[in-house]
């Protein structure tokens, strides 16, 4: 609390009683006291500054700290990640190293059995070939020992109709069945073959 003025507190007739000397000394005293009463205003505001700055620091010191246990955890977080990224590019790398191998080798396999399909393939039409053209001959046989049994009906009915000819009807019916008979192993010999395939 600022002192009342000495002055306003004065009569009249004090102030004409007081002398300057004590004027003077009111006058330093009051100003004494108002220089006190502002430099314990600035000890004040300047001791609040101090703890303000001090609390700063202190919040600044516990920021800086969790910012470096941050930065350290993401760090290592990052790291760990980094290193998991790595080990699974090298397994992707060599598992796609296998794998093009494993591909490697089952193109050849389809390669191969490629080429088999395609000497199977030739190989049936060849023997398809084969079987056709025995069976041609197989019918060409068949049609040359109905033929042949025809002419052996006919030559039969003739030695009977003939007997009395002779010797000579007797040695062509024997030729007849001699061919006859040479067709029909030939024929059976065909079929024999034709059964076999």
């Amino acid at each position: 609390v600022r002192p009342r003025s000495l002055i306003s507190d004065m009569t009249a007739a004090d102030v004409v009683g007081e002398s300057p000397v004590r004027l003077q000394r009111d006058v330093e005293q009051k100003n004494l006291e108002e220089l006190n009463a502002r430099l314990e205003k600035y000890i004040l505001k300047q001791r609040a500054k101090d703890a303000s700055r001090e609390a700063f620091e202190k919040d600044l010191a516990k920021i800086q700290q969790q910012a470096r246990q941050a930065i350290h955890a993401n760090t290592k977080k990052y790291e760990e990640q980094l290193r998991l990224m790595r080990q699974q590019r090298d397994e992707h790398a060599s598992a796609r190293e296998e794998l093009q191998i494993r591909v490697s080798r089952q193109e050849a396999v389809i390669t191969r059995l490629k080429d088999q399909l395609t000497d199977e393939k030739k190989y049936q039409n060849d023997l398809n070939q084969q079987v056709s053209g025995l069976k041609s001959q197989l019918e060409e046989a068949r049609g040359q020992n109905s033929k042949l049994q025809d002419q052996l009906r006919k030559t039969v009915h003739a030695l009977k109709v003939a007997e009395s000819a002779g010797r000579s009807a007797e040695e062509q019916l024997a030729e007849a069945r001699e061919g006859a008979d040479k067709s029909s192993h030939e024929a059976s010999a065909l079929r024999a073959k034709c059964k076999s395939l």
